[in-house]
């Protein structure tokens, strides 16, 4: 039994690396991503210089770019399923040597390694700007004290709801091509308001002005909600291995 375990923990090890592998590679084979990120990141630096001192506006405003972190999130997952039909791998991928749920296990926790980076990538870039606006403009001190209490209510926000967009974002990919292709549309509509759920909490939770981010008090109802949403991710992937495993259209 031992080695048996040991024989799983191996290849779900090496699903998990080829999944997270490949979809790195179509990444960085994009030339022109690095590209337009830069060219982002160079007007938003040009913004921050040249209205950096405008009445009512505050460098670390740039953090609520985060607004597009839970739509994107859906979108790493999404692919990374969706990329078997479009390549037309799907029957070979799913008569690999592995059960459905490995298989999908894999893709989600590669989605999840995907996703850590794009968030690591996001905040390191989000705050290179902040403190770049802070120092042209001033207010070092307190600015940094914004960033740091805003990225963390960001941070906390996006640990519930990650796992619930890379699981809808496999189900969406499931459902599409399955005998439940019907339900597409409503899963869209459920793939907005969820995704849409972050700037939710943001205006329930933030204070209106960066100033009284630092002093801002996180309510037990988000933590509470954490486990909730997760539950709620872990059954939407059951739900997208059942649609796997019985439901697909070929």
């Amino acid at each position: 039994m031992k080695g048996d375990g040991g024989m799983n923990e191996s290849a779900f090890r090496y699903l998990l690396w080829h999944e997270f592998r490949l979809e790195l590679r179509k990444f960085f084979q994009k030339k022109r991503t690095p590209l337009y990120g830069g060219i982002v990141l160079l007007l938003i630096a040009a913004a921050l210089t040249v209205w950096g001192k405008s009445a009512g506006f505050r460098s670390v405003y740039v953090l609520y770019l985060a607004y597009m972190l839970p739509y994107l999130t859906f979108v790493i997952s999404f692919r990374m399923l969706l990329r078997e039909w479009k390549g037309g791998t799907i029957g070979w991928w799913i008569t690999l040597p592995y059960s459905r749920s490995r298989l999908l296990f894999a893709k989600f926790a590669a989605a999840c390694l995907h996703t850590l980076l794009v968030y690591v990538l996001f905040f390191a870039a989000v705050t290179l700007l902040v403190l770049y606006g802070a120092a042209i403009h001033g207010d070092e001190t307190g600015t940094l004290r914004e960033m740091l209490a805003g990225e963390a209510f960001f941070s906390i926000a996006l640990v519930g709801l990650a796992p619930l967009m890379l699981t809808l974002g496999l189900l969406m990919a499931a459902v599409a091509h399955s005998r439940w292709a019907l339900a597409t549309p409503l899963l869209w509509i459920v793939f907005g308001l969820t995704g849409n759920s972050l700037t939710w909490i943001t205006g329930e939770v933030l204070p209106d002005q960066p100033d009284a981010w630092a002093n801002a008090v996180l309510p037990g109802w988000l933590w509470a909600s954490i486990p909730f949403a997760w539950a709620a991710a872990g059954l939407l992937l059951l739900g997208t291995i059942r649609i796997v495993s019985r439901h697909l259209k070929f």
